[in-house]
């Protein structure tokens, strides 16, 4: 998804997330995230949508 700020960030950290709901729990495996290191403008947007 583009994204278009003005002035420009120094660092971007964008999160998007789909999720459904389940009928009955699911074993997954951990997800290993890295730390996003926020220098000078730090722009963050957060965002999800449900799949129905």
């Amino acid at each position: 998804m583009p994204l278009e700020v003005n002035p420009k960030p120094d660092t971007t950290i964008r999160v998007l997330m789909a999720y459904q709901g389940l009928d009955e729990p699911e074993s997954v495996t951990e997800q290993k995230l890295t730390q996003a290191r926020r220098e000078g403008y730090t722009l963050v947007e957060w965002g999800g949508t449900e799949i129905k």
